[in-house]
């Protein structure tokens, strides 16, 4: 298989997988997902870290 093809079939299933579980309200699996670094562009501010984001999700739910 192409490798292009490959990666871009990996990328989709991982956007499905997220789509999946944020519709489940399933905010366990995103540090699963993203990094520990990831920084969450919201309208009051970045909030850094991914102990911050998930806080942030539980929060807003």
């Amino acid at each position: 298989m192409d490798f292009r093809i490959q990666e871009r079939m990996e990328l989709k299933a991982l956007v499905d997988f997220y789509a999946t579980e944020t519709d489940k309200n399933n905010q366990d699996c995103y540090v699963g997902i993203f990094r520990p670094d990831i920084k969450l562009n919201v309208n009051s501010g970045d909030k850094p870290g991914m102990q911050e984001t998930v806080q942030l999700w539980r929060l807003s739910n």
